[in-house]
């Protein structure tokens, strides 16, 4: 659809297609949705392709927020399958962090589906280390996961703040929890966002070398924690 396509208007269309069909209905069991992200994926004889090729090569690369945005609508769903989420992350990873690091006045929804593309991407334990990790030069200037999340952190809405922080203790073991903490201990972001990195580190300090960890890049002893964290959470 989308190849055949001439137009933008044409191309949004397709994509928003594509992606609508795509996503999981309530409760819809999750073989279900996988076997039908397998169909709307499936290789295309005529052209050589899977729809994920056009998808991140046309719709992600292009210079239309729109299309960029239904592009990663459509992505994110397709990450219920896994060798699907690998294919996305591998070919499309340098555009998804670029559509992290657009400014939410221009391209609100973009950054709402592309920080989901990577939730899907990380709810695999072998791609986590991967996507902390990716660092890339792009008009002489170092961009990479971290640079991008910290970004959505300060800018985004309320939704996209708070799974961005959920996205962030997912890899906590791979520099997620220096992020988190880097957000807290220099106020990086407004009160929903320090109350969301707050929250989804204080769990984590269930573990003592996690709380001790936590304590250290906080500057506080043990006892000072609860009070500290409460701060964000509670505004006390």
């Amino acid at each position: 659809m989308i190849i055949l396509a001439s137009t933008p208007k044409a191309r949004r269309y397709s994509g928003l297609v594509l992606a609508r069909v795509s996503e999981a209905g309530e409760l819809e069991p999750l073989f279900d949705v996988q076997e039908r992200v397998r169909k709307v994926c499936c290789h295309i004889p005529l052209f050589g392709v899977t729809a994920l090729d056009p998808m991140i090569n046309i719709m992600l690369r292009s210079i239309d927020e729109r299309q960029r945005a239904i592009a990663a609508q459509a992505l994110s769903c397709w990450c219920v399958v896994q060798e699907y989420a690998i294919e996305i992350w591998e070919k499309g990873s340098e555009l998804i962090i670029d559509l992290l690091l657009v400014d939410h006045e221009v391209n609100p929804e973009g950054m709402w589906y592309a920080v989901n593309i990577l939730v899907g991407i990380v709810q695999y334990r072998e791609m986590r280390e991967g996507v902390a990790t990716l660092e890339f030069l792009h008009d002489a200037h170092i961009r990479s996961t971290w640079t991008a999340l910290r970004h959505v952190i300060r800018g985004g809405d309320d939704d996209t703040v708070i799974e961005a922080a959920v996205l962030m203790q997912t890899m906590s073991t791979f520099g997620g929890l220096e992020q988190l903490m880097d957000v807290l201990v220099h106020e990086d972001g407004g009160p929903v966002a320090l109350k969301a990195c707050a929250s989804v580190v204080q769990p984590l300090c269930a573990k003592k070398k996690t709380r001790m960890r936590v304590a250290e890049l906080a500057g506080k002893s043990l006892d000072e924690l609860s009070i500290w964290f409460s701060k964000y959470i509670f505004g006390a």
